[in-house]
């Protein structure tokens, strides 16, 4: 396992953990007289869960984070109240054996950065551009007006370079460009100190130019691949909602519009804000007697 992955995992058992946490101390820290009290550890595991569900992709969320939070959310809004608190009790007692268990992911796993990378790269013609290099070193090998040995070498072995690697990985096309550049820059000099002119000098640093150029617009197309389906942008914005990120500490590390998207609902949980409703713990009549008391 690489160390990012390692870290996510961890990232990933650690918030978990503050979910457990939090749930349990909202059934077993409710006093029976201070409703306050109460709401205070309700809302405290809602937000453990949304600090969660901040890194979790769209389809790695268990159910229980949405429908936890929804019920969660109104005790939260509201002033103490035992129906509202009764309710979300309900809830957890029902649904704790899954709450407990551990979260199973893909999103780690299975992006494949590899892949990321080659459909960017043929998608933005990069195996095409490096033919044309090619195609250009040819030309000029062909011409036969290069008449150093040592000159000679270096274009034959980029053209092969180019031609080798115009599907290769990352570091083949980043290293094959780089190497490119330092042989335009040989050419460039042997050219100026020989007198040799034409189009097909022009031609072949426009195409390694212009190879430069799409390959930097590669990197940006699988960093924004990458972002999309490592980071929850709706969790992000929850961050930023809650003030525990600020947004400038984003600026440059995320693509432009990326946090523009309005956040998706949540989804209507059966039950929730109605009054009255009953369940069979312990929890609840107290609860509810208590606020009946306090309105008295």
């Amino acid at each position: 396992m690489d160390e990012s992955t390692e870290q996510f995992r961890r990232a990933l058992h650690e918030r978990h953990a503050q979910v457990k946490k939090a749930a349990l101390e909202a059934v077993e820290k409710c006093p029976q007289s201070d409703l306050a009290k109460c709401k205070e550890h309700i809302v405290a595991f809602q937000h453990a869960s949304e600090h969660l569900r901040a890194i979790l992709a769209e389809q790695d969320q268990p159910g229980w984070i949405r429908n936890g939070i929804n019920l969660a959310k109104p005790v939260e809004v509201n002033r103490p109240n035992g129906g509202l608190a009764g309710q979300f009790h309900k809830w957890l007692f029902e649904n704790w054996h899954v709450v407990k268990q551990p979260i199973q992911t893909t999103q780690a796993s299975e992006v494949n950065f590899d892949k990321i990378f080659a459909d960017a790269r043929d998608s933005l013609g990069m195996p095409a551009l490096f033919d044309r290099v090619v195609d250009v070193l040819e030309r000029i090998i062909a011409s036969k007006e290069i008449d150093s040995s040592i000159v000679s070498d270096k274009l034959n072995k980029l053209r092969d370079v180019l031609r080798a690697n115009r599907t290769g990985s990352f570091t083949a096309i980043l290293a094959s460009i780089k190497w490119g550049r330092l042989v335009q820059r040989l050419l460039t000099g042997y050219c100026k100190a020989n007198n040799l002119e034409g189009p097909v000098y022009d031609e072949f640093g426009d195409a390694l130019h212009e190879a430069g150029m799409q390959f930097e617009k590669v990197q940006d197309e699988v960093s924004e691949s990458a972002l999309k389906t490592l980071v929850d942008a709706g969790g992000l914005r929850l961050l930023i909602e809650r003030g525990i990120v600020n947004s400038t500490d984003l600026q440059g590390a995320l693509p432009e519009g990326f946090l523009d998207a309005p956040t998706k609902s949540a989804g209507y949980i059966p039950g929730a804000g109605k009054p009255g409703l009953t369940h069979a713990s312990k929890l609840e009549p107290r609860l509810q007697a208590e606020e009946e008391k306090n309105e008295d």
